[in-house]
């Protein structure tokens, strides 16, 4: 029997909203932060074919701001699929990315360049007819990787912004059988790459190796489709999640078992808050928390069928004792499907099956342990702007 690893409550958990957006008929699918490009900036996507990409910003008044929409074709391309951005430090620009539900294309966004039209500065079209699922960029900016969705012949596609970046330098086509669900480049490595699919491998990569079969560095067989995946922040372990709701850690040296967790919603892990109503329903993602708490290297995000959000730490994998670190309630009604940290400003974001997306933050993650979260404003599609003080209760977005 697999071991389920343990909860400690004993960190103090985030339980107040300070800031909402409503999108009416919309899922709300896809948050990236912008943190290189403006301050508490994201750029987001929904289910509505006929939305386009926005970047939301929160003001230092507590208000929510709808800064632009990015553009492209939506009825050439298809409604988005993913938007993926970088997140290096000592770079000055924070290039945007987005895949696409019709075409095998992934469309561009560099602040570095001047574009007052807010069209992609470029684009990057596959060799496959295909679409893109899955996309990512590496932390220097020079490489682009996509995956497609076809389920009979998926292809891995990886670009050089630095030179003819329109065609593709080096395409796989071996590795997986199925639906590429993830493609991720190592943080600490610019030519080691991490692809997943729904037909459970794990593979890794040295792309400064055409040959496929050269180019493969280790794989590994989870035995169900593959979710979602991420690398710990220092490039020693892949985690990795399943439509099973599963979740395991693996060595990125040899792809060999770290641990498995199981089924997240079973056992000490299904409820991490005593106080939910409901249990945890699926996996939202796994992030980096660190700097908002230095001993949490590595996390995830999970939710309840209600709209209720936990950010469990899961550092310890050696004694698989892990931490709450947020329990975010009253925000939602609904799934809550993204969620993403600002580690600067001490705030988290989530986005939600009922269109909302809503701001957390807590002043003790960053300064103190006096504050609690608090809800700042409402932000009404497609444009209205509520204010609220932050003395108002604010559990309820209404």
């Amino acid at each position: 029997m697999r071991p389920s690893a343990a909860i400690d409550l004993s960190t103090k958990s985030i339980k107040s909203k300070i800031a909402q957006i409503d999108h009416s008929n919309s899922y709300i699918l896809q948050l990236s932060h912008l943190e290189n490009f403006i301050p508490q900036t994201w750029a987001t996507s929904t289910s509505n074919a006929s939305d386009l990409i926005n970047l939301i910003h929160l003001s230092p008044n507590s208000s929510w701001v709808n800064l632009a929409k990015l553009k492209f074709d939506h009825l050439l391309n298809g409604t988005v699929t993913q938007i993926k951005s970088n997140h290096q430090k000592n770079l000055n620009s924070q290039i945007l990315i987005a895949a696409f539900s019709i075409q095998p294309i992934l469309a561009g966004w560099d602040p570095r360049c001047d574009n007052s039209s807010l069209n992609p500065t470029f684009s990057l079209s596959g060799t496959s007819n295909s679409p893109f699922i899955s996309c990512d960029i590496s932390t220097n900016q020079n490489f682009i990787v996509a995956g497609t969705d076809h389920s009979t012949d998926p292809v891995i596609e990886i670009f050089d912004l630095r030179g003819n970046h329109k065609i593709p330098f080096s395409t796989y086509h071996q590795s997986h059988s199925n639906l590429i669900t993830s493609t991720s480049f190592a943080p600490q490595s610019i030519h080691h790459l991490l692809s997943a699919s729904t037909d459970g491998l794990l593979v890794t990569y040295d792309i400064r190796i055409s040959n496929e079969d050269d180019a493969i560095m280790s794989i590994a067989n989870l035995g169900a489709s593959i979710a979602l995946t991420h690398w710990n922040s220092d490039n020693q372990l892949i985690w990795a999640a399943t439509d099973m709701e599963t979740l395991s850690v693996w060595s990125s040296d040899d792809l060999s078992l770290i641990h498995d967790y199981g089924d997240l919603r079973h056992k000490s892990l299904a409820k991490p808050d005593p106080n939910w109503n409901l249990s945890i329903s699926h996996l939202i993602d796994c992030i980096d928390p660190s700097p908002i708490l230095q001993s949490a290297q590595s996390a995830y995000f999970a939710g309840s069928s209600s709209g209720d959000v936990i950010l469990v730490d899961t550092s310890d994998t050696k004694h698989h004792q892990w931490n709450v670190l947020a329990s975010l309630t009253g925000g939602h009604d609904e799934i809550v499907r993204c969620a993403s940290i600002d580690n600067h400003n001490g705030l988290i974001v989530t986005g939600g099956e009922d269109g909302r997306i809503c701001a957390w933050s807590d002043t003790n993650i960053k300064e103190s342990d006096s504050q609690p979260l608090k809800i700042k404003s409402f932000f009404n599609h497609p444009g209205k702007i509520e204010n609220k003080s932050l003395n108002q209760k604010r559990f309820k977005p209404y």
